[in-house]
């Protein structure tokens, strides 16, 4: 319905802008009517039973910032309702409300971004279910180290190509850089079968012809499997 799509659309932002590390988490701070969205979010706590786990993980989240925590300040009824979600074992003594309002940046809840993070997983892989995909590769790309220099003039301008089955994705290119980082946003890619063939290519762009840099593939089934395993 309207109200959980409403609710999704922000959960998903949010989800976004802590888990790309090209976006500044100080954008949180700048949404505005704060109130309004919190009231909102209890809203959608009470009503959608079925969905309270994402909403309690979303609204521990933004009650961790300093600016959210502001923004209900001087409302008693949003207090109360907050409150109320947090229970007698969230509250917090009121020496250490203090002196959390002293510092400038509140810190971030591993755990409640490692939950939004994991329930927006576990939905594209039911749905990459729903398109008859065997699994959901997630792929970011970093960085790349010691490049061949393709430029007469200048470094190479590297940029990076993933290809998984049809499906592609690029980086943005690194000016004149042999060891470039790109800490791209994280991709999600469908695996129609084991042998699938994943591909990565590091290309040196140029203005008529881009030059290869160097490539590797491999069949899907040999993808990392194990939570927090890079190559």
């Amino acid at each position: 319905d309207d109200l959980f799509a409403a609710f999704e659309t922000f959960r998903r932002a949010v989800c976004r802008i802590t888990q790309d590390s090209r976006i500044n988490k100080a954008a949180l701070d700048k949404i505005e009517h704060k109130d309004s969205i919190l009231k909102f979010l209890l809203d959608v706590h009470s009503r959608k039973k079925r969905h309270r786990k994402r909403t309690e993980a979303l609204l521990s989240l933004l009650l961790e910032l300093e600016s959210w925590k502001e923004a209900f300040a001087d409302d008693e009824d949003l207090q109360a309702a907050i409150a109320e979600f947090r229970g007698p074992e969230m509250e917090e003594p009121a020496e250490e409300a203090e002196e959390e309002e002293e510092e400038e940046d509140a810190e971030e809840d591993p755990r409640t971004l490692s939950t939004l993070w994991r329930e927006d997983v576990d939905e594209k892989i039911d749905a990459a279910a729903a398109r008859g995909a065997i699994g959901l590769l997630l792929v970011r790309v970093v960085a790349a180290h010691n490049l061949i220099n393709a430029d007469w003039f200048s470094l190479s301008d590297p940029y990076v190509k993933v290809k998984v089955g049809r499906q592609k994705q690029s980086t943005a290119v690194v000016d004149d850089c042999l060891d470039p980082r790109w800490d791209s946003e994280t991709w999600f890619f469908d695996i129609p079968a084991e042998t699938t063939l994943v591909r990565f290519e590091v290309w040196d762009k140029d203005a008529l012809q881009d030059d290869p840099l160097g490539h590797v593939s491999f069949p899907a089934r040999l993808a990392p499997t194990a939570p927090g395993q890079a190559w």
